[in-house]
């Protein structure tokens, strides 16, 4: 099997030239099974300058395990509560049309 360097790590190479498998974890052999995966929230993330403030802000949309739109309430049960409502918020996308609300990280 693999064996540790003085680091504690294993070694890339050996790793790969064990075809980067492990026949410990083996599932029934269905690739793809639905109890291998596990369904996540995911956010598309995008990034604008603000001339007025002079700095970065990343903007946040979410979607639920379905790919259904997240609402500003969703949204912020993914934010830390130290964040929610004061560096992140709920605003409009300013280069976005259609009135989609957006996490504002600033």
């Amino acid at each position: 099997q693999n064996e540790e360097n003085e680091d504690g790590f294993i070694d890339l190479d050996d790793f790969v030239e064990e075809g980067l498998k492990d026949d410990s974890n083996e599932s029934s052999g269905a690739v793809g099974s639905s109890s291998e995966v596990v369904k996540m929230r995911t956010y598309d993330l995008s990034i604008t300058y603000d001339k007025w403030y002079q700095t970065p802000r990343v903007w946040l949309f979410g979607y639920d395990e379905e790919q259904q739109p997240l609402n500003g309430d969703q949204v912020m049960e993914d934010i830390m509560q130290d964040y929610a409502n004061k560096t992140v918020t709920i605003e409009p996308h300013p280069h976005l049309a259609g009135g989609v609300s957006y996490a504002s990280i600033h």
